[in-house]
C-alpha cells in the first residue's frame, strides 16, 4: 500500500504547478520512505528534490542530517551539516548555529582526523559565542601543531570571558610568557601585559615590563603613556615625584620637546617646593626655553594657595632668585620685603637694615627698607626722620617726589599737620610744576585751612598745566563756588562760568548760573541767551517746554516781543503738546492778532489736555462759537458743542445751539437732554413765543422717541401759550392716537381737518389714514375702508394707506386685491432697490399664494430688468421655467449667468447645464457634445463633462470622434500637474489605437506618455511599460522591448516574466551572453525552468574569471557607479581625502589611537604565495584602482578591513584566510576595493552618517567662508574646516571651489545617507563583476554586520539581480572579455 502511495504521490507532481503543494507532496514521499518503507536513500532523493525547489528548507536539511546521523557515515554526516550551514544559516537560531558547527568539529578531530577542518568549526563556533569547550580545544590542537600565534590568540579570546581578575591576570601572564620564550618575540607580549595594567593599574611587573619594551623600542609616546596612566594609578609622593623626572627626560631627550618636560617639571615641583634637584632642574629646562616668566606666574599661584609659612618663604626665595636669573632685580627688593613680614618679629628686618645703613649711610634702599619696617610698627617719628633723610640722599627728582609725596601723606593723615603737608607738595611742585597728584593733594590741603585766595592761586597754577577739557572745568567750577560763597565777586565768578561755557557750551550747570547772574545784574538779552541755551540743553522734553515757556514770558513782559514769544510758545508745545499755560498764552496771541485758525487749533489741543471736566466744557464752547462765527464751520462747530455737552451735560449754552441741529437731523434721543436742559434752566422767563417753541419741540421729540405721556405733556403746554397753531393740534391728536385715546384723537383730528386747507393734501391723506386705523381697531372694517378711500381722494399713492389696505385684505385672503394694491406700490415707487424687492414679493405672492407661476416669471422678468446681473434671480427664473418646461427660456438664462461670470470653473458649470438641457431635455447630442468640449476648454477639471462625451461617441462608436475628444482633451492638459490623469487620458487613447483604430504606431506613442505621466504620480507603476513591451515585441522592435522590460525590472526585480521575455529575445538575436545572465538573474531567484538552468550551469564560473582588460574611468562612470550616485559628493570628497588622511591621522595620534602596522606581515600581490594577496593584487588590476599596502595577520580576528594610515592600508584578519573559496574572494576583494576610489574612501575614513556631514560642510565651508551651514553642526564644522584647510594645498583649494560653485549653481541639493547608500551598491556590483554569481555575493552580503544607515540586505539583493541583466553590466563583461561566446 505505501509503495503505491508513493507512486501516485509521484505521479501527482507531473500535474501540480505551484511550488508550495508540490513541496508538501514530496516531504510526504520523503516520510514515507523514511518511516514506513524504511529506504533511507529514496527520503535522501525526496528531501534533494525538496532542497532543488526550496534552497533553504530546514525540514530537508535537518532529515537528510540525521539519516547520515543514524547512518554513522561521517564524511556524509559532514557534507549533510555543511549543507545546513551553507543553505540555512540565516535562518537558524545561534544555539543550533553552535551545535552544528560543535558537532563538525568533533567528527572532524576524533572521526576524520582532519585537524585543520576541526579547527575551522571551532573558529565558526566562537564567532558566535566564546564557548569554552571550542577554546580549550583549540588551544590543545594549536599546541600540539606548535602553533603558538594561534594559542596567543586563543589565549587572548579566553582571557576576554573570564570573570575573575586574578584569573584573567595569570592568563595573560602565560600570554606574554609564550610571546618571550616560545615566540622569542618580547615585544609581542605588550598587548598582554597592557591588559595586565588595565586589571591592575599598580601591576609593578607589568609596568616595569611596558617600560622596557616602550625604552628598547623607542616608543616615546607610548612610553608617556605608561608613565601618565601610572601617576593616575595615585602613587606615593616620591615615585610620583620620580614619574614626572622620566616623563621630562623622555620629552626633552626622546620626542625633542623640551616645553613639555617643563610641564612635567613644574608638576613636580609643585608636589615639593624644598626639592633642590627638581628646581635645579626646571631651572636648566626654564633658561633654554625661556619660559621665565611662565615659571614665575605659576609658582605666584602657589604662593596664594599654600598656607604653611615655611613652604610661602622657600617659594618667595625661588621667585626672588628667579625674577635675579631673569634680568629684573628690581622685582626681585620686593619678594625679600615679603620675606621680612613673614619673620616672627621685625627685630630682625630692623637690625638688618641698621647695619647696612651704619656701613652705608646713603643707602637709599636701605633706607627705604627701614622705613617700610617703621610703617609696619607705626613708628611715625622714626618713619618721619628716615623719610627726611632719604629725600637728602635721592639723586633723582623722582625718587625726591615719592619721599616727599610719603612725607606728606605722613603730616596729613598721622601728624594732622596740613601746613607742613602743603609745604612738602610745594617742594614736589618746585621739583615738578606739571604734577597733577600733587596739585590735587595741595588743593585739599588749602581748603582744609580755608586759605581761599592760596587756593585759587593754586587752581590758576593747575590750570596751566591741565590739559584735560574735564579737569579744567572741574577748576573754573571750583574757582566760581569760591568767588560766590567764601570770596564774593561776582564779574571773577561771571568769567569763571564763561571759562566753562567757552570750553564746553553745553555744561548745564554754567549756563544756569550764568542766566541768573545776568538776570540779578538786570542783562536780559544774555540771560535770554543762556536761558535759551540751558533750554536746548535740557533733556527732559517736559522741562524744556517749561524753560521755553518762561522764555516766551520775558520775551512778552520785559521785552514786549509778542511774536518771539510766540515762537517760544511753539517750542513750548512742541516738546510737551500738554502744556496748558504754554497753549493759553499761544492762544490769546493769536486771537489778539485775528489769527482765528490758529487760535482754534491751540483752543482744540488746549481743551484736550485740561482734566477739569467744566473748564473743558467751557474751552470747547468757545471753539464752536469761533468755528460758527469766525470760520463758517458749521459741522466743526456742532463737534465743539456734542464735545462740550458731553464733558459737562449742564451746559446751557452748550446745550442751545444742538436742539434745532439735532431735530433737523431728526436725531431725537440725542435732541431730549439738551431741550429739556434749556427749558429747565429758562423757566418761565422766557417770552412766551419762545416757551411755546420749545414745548412743541419737546413734544415732536418725545412723539418720535415713543414716549407718548411725556410728549402730550409738553403739547398740553405749547397749546396753553398758542390754542391757534396746528402743529400743536396734531401733535395732540397723534398722542392720543398713539396712547389708544380714540375721542380724544378723534376730536383734535376732525379740529384738524376743519382748520386744514384742501391743498394740505398730504397731511389730510394722514389724518384720514389714522382715522381708518382707529375704526379698523375698533371693528368697523367697512368705516375704516372708507377712510383709507378718503385718503387716496387726497393722496392715491399714500403708503401707509396702501400697507394698511394690503393688510386687511391679507388678513381676508384676498390675493388678487394684495397683488393689485401692491402693483399700485410699484407703480409709485421711483427706488429701483425698492421696486426690485417689490417686485421679487410680488412674485412670490403669485407663486405661493395665488399659485400662477406664469404671473410670477413675469415679476421676475420685471425685476431682471433692473439687475440683469443678479444670478439669484436668474437660479430663481431657471427654477420656474423648469417647472413651466420652457427649455429655451432655460439655456437663454443659464446663457445669461455664463455670459456674465468671469471666472472659468463656474462659468464651465453653466456651460455644463446648458449641456444637459441638450442632452437630456432637448435630444440634441450635437449641440451637447459641442458645449460639454466647450465646458472643458473653461474648465479641463470638470472630468464629468468629458466622462459623458466618451460614454455618447463610445455608444455611437465612432471611434475618431472620441480619439480626437481625447486629444483635445490632453491639449487641454498641457500645463496640468495631474499626473495620474494625464496617465489615464493616454492609457484610454492608447487603447483605441490598439484595440479600436487598429493603429500601433500612434498606440506605442499615446503608451509612452501613459507611462512617463503614470510613474510621475506613482513611481511603481508598470502597466503601461507592460503594455508598450509587447508592442515593441510584436512589432519586431526588440531593442525597445528590451528596454522596456529592463525598466520593469528596475521597479519590480522580483517580476519573473520580464526575465523570461528578455532571455528569449537575447536567444533569438544570438546574444549569448546576455541571455546567460537572464538565466543566471531566474536561477538565483529559483524560477529557472529546465533549460534556462542547464544554459546557466554550461557557462557557470567555477574558478577565477580569466579576464583580457581592465577597467578605466570611463567604464567606472558610464557603467559601474550606481546611476544615482552624487557626482559632486564624489567630487568634493575625492578632493578633500589628502587632508582628510592626514587630519584623521593627527587626530588618532591625539587620541593615542593611530594604529600600528608591523612591517612584518605586509605582504606583496606580486610575490605572495596567499591567496587573499594574489586575489588583491588581481582585482586591483582588473578594477584599475590604487591597491593599498596589505597586511596579513592571521594571529587576530576579523574580516578584510581599511585601515586609517599613510599610505593607505587593509588588515585582512583570520576570518577571511580560511573558509572561503577564490571566487568568493573576488567577491570581497572587489567590493572592499571600491572604497578606495576616488571619494569612496573618505567613507573608510569616516564611516558614520554624521562624521560624513560634517566633513561635507566643511569642505563647502572652506571653498565659501561665507557659508550658513546648518546651526546643529555649526561648531564641529568650523573647528573641521580649520584642520583640514592647514593640510591642502593651493591648487587643491582653487579645484574644491570650482566643484563648489558648480554644486552650488546646480541648486545645491544633497542626500550623504543616499549618497553612501548608493556608494555601498557601486562596490557590491564591483564584487559582482569579478566574481560573476550571484550566490556567492547574496553568501557573502547575507554575513555582513548592518550598520545603522544601511540598506537592508534584500535591498541591495535587489539592486544588484538588477544590474545583472543591465545593459552597463553586459558591457562592462564585453569589455572585460568575460562574455559568453556565441
Amino acid at each position: 500500500m505505501w509503495r503505491d502511495l508513493v507512486e501516485v504521490l509521484e505521479r501527482s507532481l507531473a500535474l501540480v504547478p505551484n511550488e508550495d503543494d508540490r513541496l508538501n507532496i514530496l516531504t510526504r514521499r520523503a516520510r514515507i520512505f523514511l518511516d514506513k518503507l524504511h529506504r533511507d536513500d529514496k527520503a535522501i532523493v525526496d528531501y534533494q528534490r525538496i532542497l532543488e525547489i526550496d534552497y533553504a528548507n530546514l525540514v530537508a536539511l535537518r532529515s537528510i542530517a540525521a539519516i547520515r546521523r543514524r547512518q554513522q557515515d561521517a564524511n556524509q554526516l559532514v557534507h549533510a551539516l555543511h549543507q545546513i550551514v551553507g543553505r540555512a544559516s540565516h535562518l537558524l537560531d545561534p544555539e543550533e548555529l553552535k551545535e552544528i558547527y560543535r558537532e563538525l568539529a568533533l567528527i572532524y578531530s576524533r572521526h576524520l582526523g582532519r585537524h585543520q577542518e576541526a579547527a575551522q568549526a571551532w573558529r565558526k563556533l566562537l564567532e558566535i559565542d566564546a564557548d569554552p569547550q571550542a577554546l580549550d580545544s583549540l588551544e590543545n590542537m594549536y599546541r600540539d601543531m606548535q602553533s603558538w600565534p594561534d594559542v596567543v590568540q586563543i589565549k587572548m579570546m579566553r582571557a576576554e570571558i573570564l570573570r575573575d581578575r586574578a584569573t584573567k591576570i595569570e592568563e595573560y601572564r602565560s600570554i606574554a610568557t609564550i610571546w618571550t620564550q616560545m615566540l622569542r618575540q618580547p615585544d609581542g607580549a605588550t598587548a598582554a601585559y597592557e591588559k595586565i595594567l588595565e586589571l591592575d593599574p599598580h601591576n609593578s611587573e607589568a609596568f616595569e615590563e611596558l617600560e622596557r619594551r616602550h625604552r628598547r623600542a623607542s616608543r616615546w609616546p607610548q612610553l608617556i603613556d605608561l608613565l601618565l596612566a601610572r601617576l593616575d594609578a595615585g602613587p606615593g609622593k616620591t615615585e610620583k615625584i620620580a614619574l614626572l623626572h622620566k616623563i621630562a627626560q623622555v620629552c626633552e631627550e626622546g620626542l625633542g620637546d623640551a616645553n613639555e618636560a617643563f610641564v612635567a617639571l613644574m608638576s613636580a615641583l609643585e608636589e615639593d617646593v624644598h626639592d633642590g634637584e627638581t628646581a635645579r632642574y626646571i631651572e636648566r629646562v626654564a633658561g633654554a626655553t625661556g619660559q621665565w616668566e611662565e615659571l614665575i606666574r605659576t609658582a605666584t599661584g602657589w604662593l596664594e594657595q599654600r598656607k604653611e609659612p615655611k613652604d610661602q618663604i622657600r617659594i618667595l626665595m625661588h621667585l626672588a632668585k628667579w625674577h635675579n636669573l631673569n634680568g629684573h632685580t628690581q622685582y626681585a627688593h620686593a619678594y625679600y620685603a615679603q620675606i621680612e613680614e613673614m619673620m616672627p618679629n621685625n627685630a630682625g628686618a630692623l637690625e638688618v637694615y641698621r647695619e647696612v645703613l651704619h656701613a652705608d649711610p646713603t643707602n637709599l634702599q636701605a633706607m627705604l627698607g627701614l622705613a617700610r619696617v617703621h610703617e609696619a610698627l607705626h613708628q611715625w617719628t622714626e618713619l618721619q626722620r628716615v623719610l627726611e633723610a632719604a629725600v637728602e640722599v635721592a639723586e633723582t627728582g623722582a625718587e625726591r617726589i615719592e619721599i616727599l609725596l610719603r612725607l606728606a601723606k605722613l603730616e596729613e593723615e598721622h601728624f594732622v599737620r596740613h601746613d607742613q603737608a602743603a609745604r612738602r607738595l610745594e617742594q614736589v611742585l618746585e621739583i615738578d610744576d606739571t604734577h597733577e597728584d600733587a596739585y590735587a593733594v595741595l588743593e585739599r590741603m588749602y581748603q582744609r585751612t580755608r586759605k581761599w585766595r592760596e587756593l585759587v592761586r593754586t587752581y590758576e597754577r593747575h590750570l596751566e598745566i591741565a590739559t584735560s577739557r574735564e579737569i579744567k572745568v572741574q577748576l573754573y567750577a571750583a574757582i566760581a563756588k569760591i568767588h560766590t560763597d567764601d570770596l564774593p565777586d561776582p564779574k571773577r565768578t561771571i568769567d569763571a562760568y564763561r571759562h566753562i561755557v567757552a570750553m564746553d557750551d553745553s555744561n548745564v550747570e554754567a549756563n544756569a548760573a550764568l542766566a541768573k547772574l545776568y538776570e540779578g545784574q538786570g542783562n536780559s538779552n544774555q540771560s535770554l541767551e543762556h536761558m535759551t541755551r540751558l533750554a536746548e540743553l535740557t533733556r527732559d522734553p517736559q522741562e524744556r517746554a517749561e524753560a521755553f515757556f518762561k522764555i516766551g514770558k520775558a520775551l512778552e513782559q520785559k521785552t514786549g516781543n509778542r511774536l518771539e514769544a510766540q515762537d517760544r510758545y511753539d517750542l513750548a508745545i512742541g516738546f510737551d503738546p500738554t502744556h496748558v499755560r504754554a497753549l493759553a498764552a499761544a492762544r490769546k496771541i493769536a486771537m489778539d492778532n485775528s489769527d482765528y485758525e490758529r487760535a482754534i487749533r491751540y483752543l482744540d489741543q488746549e481743551q484736550s489736555h485740561t482734566p477739569h471736566a467744566r473748564t473743558r466744557s467751557k474751552l470747547l464752547v468757545e471753539l464752536g462759537n469761533l468755528h460758527k462765527d469766525k470760520m463758517n464751520d458749521s459741522k466743526s462747530a456742532l463737534l465743539a458743542f456734542e464735545a462740550a455737552y458731553q464733558a459737562d451735560d449742564d451746559n446751557e449754552e452748550a446745550a442751545r445751539p444742538l436742539i434745532e441741529e439735532y431735530i433737523e437731523r431728526k436725531e431725537w434721543a440725542k435732541a431730549e437732554g439738551p431741550i429739556e436742559l434749556v427749558i429747565r434752566k429758562g423757566g418761565n422767563k422766557r417770552p412766551r413765543e419762545e416757551q411755546h417753541a420749545l414745548f412743541k419741540r419737546q413734544g415732536q421729540v418725545a412723539l418720535a422717541l415713543g414716549k407718548n405721556d411725556k410728549a402730550l405733556k409738553a403739547f398740553t403746554s405749547a397749546y396753553r401759550f398758542d390754542v391757534t397753531d396746528l402743529e400743536t393740534v396734531r401733535g395732540l391728536g397723534d398722542a392720543a392716537f398713539n396712547m389708544r385715546d380714540w375721542n380724544g384723537a378723534l376730536t383734535r383730528y376732525h379740529k384738524l381737518l376743519t382748520s386744514l386747507p384742501q391743498d394740505e393734501k398730504e397731511l389730510r391723506a394722514d389724518v384720514y389714514f389714522k382715522l381708518g386705523c382707529m375704526k379698523r381697531e375698533q371693528g368697523f372694517a367697512k368705516q375704516a375702508i372708507a377712510n383709507f378711500e378718503k385718503a387716496f381722494t387726497s393722496n392715491e399713492v399714500h403708503q401707509p394707506t396702501l400697507e394698511a389696505c394690503i393688510k386687511l385684505y391679507t388678513d381676508q385672503k384676498d390675493w388678487k386685491q394684495v397683488a393689485g394694491l401692491k402693483k399700485r406700490q410699484l407703480d409709485s415707487e421711483s427706488d429701483p432697490e425698492k421696486r426690485y424687492q417689490m417686485l421679487l414679493e410680488m412674485a412670490d405672492l403669485w407663486e405661493q399664494k395665488a399659485k400662477d407661476l406664469f404671473k410670477a416669471l413675469e415679476c421676475l422678468e420685471d425685476a431682471l430688468k433692473l439687475k440683469p446681473d443678479c444670478y439669484p434671480l436668474m437660479h430663481r427664473i431657471v427654477a420656474l421655467c423648469q417647472q413651466t418646461e420652457n427649455w429655451p427660456r432655460v439655456i437663454e438664462t443659464i446663457w445669461t449667468m455664463a455670459s456674465l461670470d468671469r471666472d472659468p470653473t463656474r462659468k464651465s458649470k453653466y456651460i455644463y447645464a446648458i449641456a444637459q438641457v441638450y442632452r437630456d431635455k432637448l435630444g440634441d447630442e450635437g449641440k451637447a457634445i459641442e458645449h460639454f468640449n466647450e465646458a472643458l476648454d473653461l474648465n479641463p477639471g470638470l472630468l464629468e463633462a468629458f466622462e459623458r462625451i466618451v460614454k455618447m461617441l463610445t455608444v455611437n462608436k465612432d471611434w475618431k470622434a472620441l480619439e480626437r475628444s481625447f486629444r483635445k482633451m490632453l491639449r487641454r492638459l498641457t500645463k496640468s500637474t495631474d499626473m495620474e490623469l494625464q496617465n489615464n487620458l493616454w492609457h484610454s487613447l492608447g487603447l483605441i489605437y490598439r484595440d479600436r483604430l487598429n493603429d500601433v504606431p500612434s498606440a506605442i506613442e499615446a503608451f509612452k506618455l501613459a507611462a512617463r505621466a503614470g510613474e510621475a504620480a506613482h513611481p511603481e507603476r508598470t502597466i503601461d511599460r507592460e503594455i508598450l513591451a509587447e508592442l515593441f515585441e510584436a512589432t519586431d522592435q526588440t531593442d525597445s522591448a528590451i528596454a522596456e522590460y529592463s525598466r520593469i525590472l528596475t521597479k519590480d526585480p522580483m517580476r519573473i516574466e520580464p526575465y523570461r521575455a528578455m532571455c528569449k529575445l537575447y536567444l533569438r538575436r544570438h546574444e549569448y551572453d546576455r541571455a546567460w545572465c537572464l538565466c543566471a538573474a531566474l536561477s538565483f531567484l529559483r524560477k529557472a525552468d529546465e533549460g534556462e538552468q542547464q544554459f546557466f550551469e554550461s557557462y557557470r564560473p567555477r574558478r577565477m574569471l580569466q579576464v583580457r582588460s581592465r577597467l578605466g574611468n570611463e567604464q567606472w562612470v558610464r557603467s559601474l557607479l550606481h546611476t544615482e550616485e552624487d557626482l559632486y559628493v564624489d567630487k568634493i570628497f575625492e578632493m578633500l581625502v589628502p587632508a582628510a588622511i592626514v587630519a584623521k591621522l593627527n587626530q588618532l595620534r591625539a587620541q593615542n589611537q593611530l594604529p600600528v602596522l608591523d612591517r612584518r606581515y605586509r605582504q606583496d600581490p606580486v610575490t605572495s604565495t596567499v591567496t587573499l594577496a594574489k586575489t588583491f593584487g588581481w582585482a586591483a588590476q582588473v578594477l584599475g584602482v590604487p591597491a593599498p599596502e596589505l597586511y596579513v595577520r592571521p594571529d587576530i580576528q576579523g574580516s578584510l578591513l581599511a585601515v586609517p594610515y599613510s599610505p593607505p592600508a587593509s588588515v585582512a584578519g583570520q576570518t577571511i584566510l580560511s573558509g572561503f573559496t577564490p571566487q568568493e574572494l573576488t567577491f570581497i576583494v572587489g567590493k572592499h576595493l571600491a572604497y578606495y576610489r576616488g571619494g569612496h574612501y573618505m567613507r573608510n575614513l569616516f564611516p558614520s552618517l554624521n562624521e560624513l556631514k560634517v566633513m561635507f560642510f566643511a569642505a563647502i565651508k572652506i571653498a565659501k567662508p561665507d557659508f550658513n551651514v546648518p546651526a546643529d553642526i555649526a561648531e564641529g564644522v568650523k573647528g573641521a574646516a580649520q584642520e583640514l584647510s592647514k593640510y591642502m594645498q593651493p591648487i587643491q583649494r582653487d579645484s574644491l571651489r570650482v566643484v563648489v560653485q558648480r554644486f552650488i549653481d546646480d541648486g545645491m541639493k544633497v542626500d550623504l545617507k543616499k549618497w553612501a547608500q548608493t556608494v555601498e551598491v557601486t562596490a557590491i556590483r564591483a564584487g559582482l563583476l569579478l566574481c560573476a554569481d550571484l550566490e556567492i555575493a547574496k553568501k557573502v552580503i547575507m554575513a555582513e554586520p548592518q550598520l545603522p544607515g544601511d540598506m537592508a540586505p534584500s535591498d541591495k539583493l535587489k539592486e544588484l539581480v538588477v544590474f545583472s541583466v543591465s545593459e552597463p553590466y553586459f558591457n562592462l563583461r564585453e569589455t572585460l572579455g568575460i562574455a559568453v561566446a556565441a
